[in-house]
Formats: C-alpha cells, structure tokens, sequence
C-alpha cells in the first residue's frame, strides 16, 4: 500500500496543477482517498509525511514545482484506436514457412544448446554424481574429499537452488 500512495504523490506533484484545471473533482477525490489514507495509520512514518507534503503543496495550488512540458495541440500526434472497427490483420505474416535445411539448423541449435546451457548435466545428476564420488573417495588421503573445480560449482549450484526454494525458516 505504501508504494501505491508513493506513486500517487509522485504524479500529483508532477501532474497535480494540470489536474486540477482539467478534472477538479477527480482531484478532490484523490485527496480525500489521501486523507483517509492517512487516518487509517497504517503507514509508515515518511509515506505520512509525504501525505502531508501533498496536501501543503495542494493549498499552495501546486506552485513552486516545476511546470509540466506539454506539446502543443498542432504538434501532437494523437492515434484512436477502438475495438469495433475493422483492422488488417496482416495474416501473411502469420504464416510458417519450411526452410529446406530446418532439420540441419534445429540439430546445430540443439548443440548450441546444450553447450551454452549445459543441459547434458542436469544438477540431480551432478549431486548422484557427487555423493557417488564421496562414498568412494571417503578413505583417501586421511578422510579428506577430494573434488574437482567442475563437481564443486555444481554442487555449489544445487545448493543455491535449494536455499532458493526454502523459507527463512527452513534456513
């Protein structure tokens, strides 16, 4: 709730005087949306100060801010776009073509593939492979385990994955 009320007073300050000339009573509105807003009390101590800010900046009629950079009317270019009338769809483009070396361009993409993503080790198999390694190698060299650089980041790995997927409170 308190990022809505930020952004709220962020375009009334940018929007606010503008507002006020075009719609007076959606303005209205929103500030009494504010004030009820901040009878509530359920913010946070600098979003209430940002409320009271608005409301000063308000009963100055939003002068001292800067004033909004609108393009004037012969400039502008305005499209009306509405549901009921009828559109080119453009249905050539919609249209898949078979190349003459498709199966040849999927297998290099397949390779290109599983060489950038590493898909040819998945981690269930990379932790196999380590706790395999680890009954193996439990005996040598005085209890040490001995992992290679490649087994030890895909461990490393699995382990971010599982503290990603667990709450704090599993941690």
């Amino acid at each position: 709730m308190d990022d809505s009320v930020k952004v709220a007073i962020a375009f009334l300050k940018e929007c606010g005087m503008k507002l006020m000339e075009v719609s007076n009573k959606g303005v209205l509105a929103i500030f009494e949306m504010l004030c009820n807003i901040l009878h509530e009390g359920q913010l946070d101590k600098s979003v209430k100060y940002m409320i009271q800010m608005i409301f000063q900046v308000r009963k100055n009629e939003f002068r001292g801010l800067k004033e909004l950079n609108l393009v004037e009317e012969e400039d502008q270019f305005t499209h009306l776009v509405t549901l009921d009338d009828a559109k080119d769809s453009e249905d050539i483009l919609n249209v898949f073509k078979f190349g003459p070396e498709y199966e040849a361009n999927e297998k290099k993409y397949s390779a290109l593939r599983k060489e950038i993503l590493d898909e040819g080790n998945s981690s269930s198999e990379s932790v196999s492979g380590l706790e395999e390694e680890n009954d193996s190698e439990e005996g040598s060299e005085n209890g040490k385990l001995q992992i290679n650089s490649y087994d030890l980041l895909n461990w490393q790995k699995c382990h971010v994955c599982i503290l990603s997927c667990s709450s704090t409170s599993e941690a």
